[in-house]
């Protein structure tokens, strides 16, 4: 009995399960990592450190695995796990839905889109960068109706000058999906006034603009707005051959279509 009375009292402590973890992450054996941190999870419900273990988790599925739906599984136990924690719920859907998008899943990603959006206490800036997700998504989809939605939602914050300009062009693309080619011109019209837009997004816009004035018979109008961005466009073999076009046309035509 005292052999076994002290030997019980020699017994070695629990092992750690996450030191363990860390150190085969450490020395780059993964999937014995992984192995530890799902052990060091599934024995400590409260553990103060379950946000480390899943975090590698994801890192071990996505980098290692090379398995986005794993990641994604992961993300969504992640997300319920910290649903009323703020900066970790938030984290964990925002992931979530950078993947979604990366694999095209534009359901999930909707989905997760929808969740973050009415995650508390994001602020004005984060509200619009997710109601431009939202818009895009629809778009994919050919719900316009949607997509305006979400866009005019967008132009109502005060969200960053990259934003607000690229809502401004997005919805100036529905409008022009949905042949409201006038309602369209008013919010490129608006996207080349501002000062503080991202010049790609001005550059897109204006060629949109112009695109739009040709086809009213404004030539020179469209004209003047080509001259204007044929430095700066992506693509100024493209500029250069609507600038020829419209030169003939004015030459021809005059300014503007004559009215039959």
């Amino acid at each position: 009995l005292c052999q076994l009375t002290a030997c019980k009292e020699e017994s070695p402590p629990p092992v750690d399960k996450l030191s363990e973890a860390r150190q085969a992450f450490a020395g780059k054996e993964f999937l014995d990592a992984e192995r530890q941190y799902e052990l060091y999870l599934q024995q400590n419900p409260e553990g103060s450190q379950r946000w480390e273990a899943w975090q590698r988790l994801v890192d071990i599925a996505l980098s290692i695995r090379q398995d986005e739906r794993l990641a994604t599984d992961i993300l969504e136990a992640m997300a319920l796990e910290y649903n009323e924690d703020k900066v970790r719920g938030k984290e964990s859907l925002k992931r979530l839905g950078d993947i979604y998008e990366a694999g095209h899943r534009w359901d999930q990603a909707l989905d997760a889109w929808r969740r973050l959006l009415v995650f508390p206490g994001l602020s004005k800036v984060e509200q619009g960068e997710l109601q431009l997700k939202l818009a895009k998504i629809y778009q994919l989809r050919s719900q316009n109706d949607l997509a305006a939605t979400s866009l005019r939602a967008c132009l109502d914050m005060e969200t960053s000058p990259v934003v607000h300009a690229s809502c401004l062009y997005e919805l100036a693309q529905v409008f022009m999906m949905n042949e409201q080619a006038e309602q369209a011109k008013i919010y490129l019209t608006e996207l080349g006034k501002m000062t503080d837009a991202p010049l790609e997004v001005k550059v897109l816009g204006a060629f949109a603009l112009a695109d739009f004035e040709e086809e009213q018979g404004n030539f020179q109008k469209s004209l003047d707005i080509f001259e204007s961005i044929k430095k700066i466009y992506p693509n100024p073999e493209a500029v250069e051959a609507r600038i020829q076009g419209l030169r003939q046309k004015v030459k021809d035509y005059g300014p503007v279509r004559p009215q039959l």
